[in-house]
């Protein structure tokens, strides 16, 4: 009898996430180009490619990094975009990448004599957008300031509160652009790459989820659809297989 019970609840458990599972809540930063306010954008194209193929809807929502992060932690939402491989112990990550991250490090041009790389950050005030968790990756020591936007990071370093400042190379151009940063004082040197994962809630359906992103990656860079998703976004520079 009680073994019956069970079987009827765990019945009724896999027909309610098989519901629940039909629609997917995706939470990102806005990165221009790859994952827009509007919903387009490269990033959101593979996005809808790997699920709605096969009958499952993408919900999209633009929020600050750090509230994105933590809306997966609370279970508000599905995923988020895009994480580093294991940044948060709270998430489940999948085999299959979908981009990398090439991080710049910027800073005034007479700052140093010779910048050796990653080492040069040892002891320096660096900044970053918050949330980024770059020092996950940098095992060195570092006085980290983070701040909200890249318009603050770049005007805090103008001011010398920072000494460099971190961000993916192509972000980073965006926000000096926008704003019309004048950048004939400052260097540039990239000095980290890291993979780019949707990073899944930690639970059954978060565990569905990354099982059918794995699934759908491997079938479409095998059938070339994935390919073509960055042909059409002009983004072939950027396909990772």
């Amino acid at each position: 009898m009680l073994k019956n019970f069970l079987f009827i609840i765990l019945f009724f458990m896999q027909i309610q996430l098989l519901a629940i599972s039909k629609e997917v809540f995706v939470v990102s930063e806005s990165w221009e180009e790859y994952t827009n306010k509007d919903g387009s954008g490269l990033y959101f194209d593979i996005v809808k490619l790997v699920y709605e193929p096969i009958g499952i809807k993408v919900k999209i929502k633009i929020y600050p990094y750090t509230r994105a992060v933590q809306m997966v932690k609370k279970k508000q939402a599905d995923f988020w975009l895009g994480s580093f491989f294991n940044e948060e112990d709270y998430a489940l990550y999948p085999k299959y990448h979908f981009d990398k991250d090439i991080v710049s490090a910027m800073f005034k041009k007479d700052k140093y004599k010779e910048f050796k790389g990653i080492e040069t950050l040892r002891n320096q005030k660096v900044g970053w957008i918050r949330g980024y968790a770059y020092d996950e990756d940098i095992d060195i020591p570092m006085q980290i300031n983070e701040r909200n936007t890249r318009i603050s990071l770049l005007k805090s370093l103008k001011k010398n509160r920072f000494d460099i400042i971190l961000d993916d190379k192509y972000d980073i151009k965006h926000a000096i652009k926008k704003i019309n940063f004048d950048v004939s004082e400052y260097a540039f040197i990239e000095i980290l790459e890291s993979n780019l994962y949707p990073a899944f809630r930690d639970d059954e359906k978060g565990e569905e989820l990354r099982k059918i992103w794995n699934e759908r990656m491997k079938t479409l860079i095998e059938n070339g659809l994935l390919k073509k998703v960055y042909v059409k976004n002009d983004s072939l520079i950027d396909y990772p297989y």
